[in-house]
């Protein structure tokens, strides 16, 4: 009985690990930066990710770190890109508010989101060409 049921268990669980993505890309969160999967330095603390076309030219990725989450809004042709990184006990509320933002009929600049967020209690970063560009890639953008 016990070992038809391992067998049973290892037909189920083989086949659904085949089917399981390999992610697209991996996030360094001490350089916030994007790599191909397994593309990253030898040594260094990569994050699995999973960009997201969002609208316009950008992608949006989520990820968790060290009980902090970080989210990173590139625009793929201008490769301009904000990230917003808020401890996770705030999370709902900044990253709530985020989504909001990105969904939002009414148009905003990225420099909005960026100051909406720091006074949620978010931490900001803004910048241009330095993250890798993974994610747009993954996103079809690139």
């Amino acid at each position: 009985m016990k070992a038809a049921l391992a067998f049973a268990l290892a037909l189920v669980a083989g086949p659904v690990a085949a089917l399981t993505p390999a992610p697209a890309c991996e996030v360094d969160p001490e350089s916030q930066r994007f790599y191909s999967f397994g593309e990253a330095p030898a040594g260094a603390y990569v994050l699995e990710a999973w960009p997201q076309q969002v609208a316009n030219g950008f992608v949006a990725t989520s990820v968790h770190a060290d009980g902090a989450a970080m989210q990173f809004l590139h625009h793929c042709p201008t490769d301009q890109y904000l990230i917003v990184i808020t401890p996770e006990s705030s999370e709902d509320r900044v990253l709530g508010r985020f989504d909001d933002m990105m969904t939002s009929e009414q148009s905003c600049t990225m420099r909005q989101i960026a100051d909406e967020m720091g006074a949620l209690g978010g931490f900001t970063r803004m910048g241009q060409g330095d993250i890798g560009r993974c994610d747009c890639r993954a996103a079809g953008l690139d």
